[in-house]
């Protein structure tokens, strides 16, 4: 499985020699998710669906209000949050990770089967240790610090 992501992800060899391989996969039905969501809460908060209606009216005033690639952009962007605290907690516990979105993404979905699952593919994340990497000892190129924040007093 390793191998055909692999492929499809223009051979990357973190692919196949990470440890653990997570693919982030955004949802396709964005017209269930307000609906969800609201029937989610209210089974967690052991409130009825009509005690929520400020919650619910909220999140299919919000989709409603995007266009359908509004819609899709937004839901691709909801899998940035846990590339993000996967990221962070990896690194915290001194594990590399590796995000990635150099691949082809319809060729993962059908590796994997989420067109099915109302699945897409947004981004993946290697994890491991890093191996003998000379690119890591190299001084980084980043921009300058006050060239990306503004401080606003």
């Amino acid at each position: 499985l390793r191998q055909k992501l692999r492929v499809a992800s223009y051979d990357q060899p973190k692919v196949t020699d990470a440890s653990h391989l997570i693919v982030i996969a955004a949802r396709t039905d964005g017209e269930n998710v307000a609906r969800e969501l609201v029937e989610r809460t209210a089974k967690t908060q052991g409130k009825s669906v009509e005690e929520l209606k400020g919650l619910s009216d909220m999140v299919h005033g919000f989709l409603s209000r995007q266009t359908e690639e509004g819609a899709k952009n937004w839901l691709k962007s909801q899998s940035y949050i846990p590339l993000g605290v996967m990221i962070e907690a990896a690194a915290l516990i001194g594990i590399d990770g590796g995000p990635m979105e150099g691949f082809n993404a319809d060729e993962v979905d059908e590796i994997l089967g989420l067109k099915e699952k109302n699945l897409h593919a947004a981004t993946m994340l290697a994890l491991g240790f890093r191996g003998d990497d000379a690119y890591a000892k190299l001084p980084k190129t980043r921009k300058a610090y006050e060239d990306v924040v503004t401080t606003i007093n």
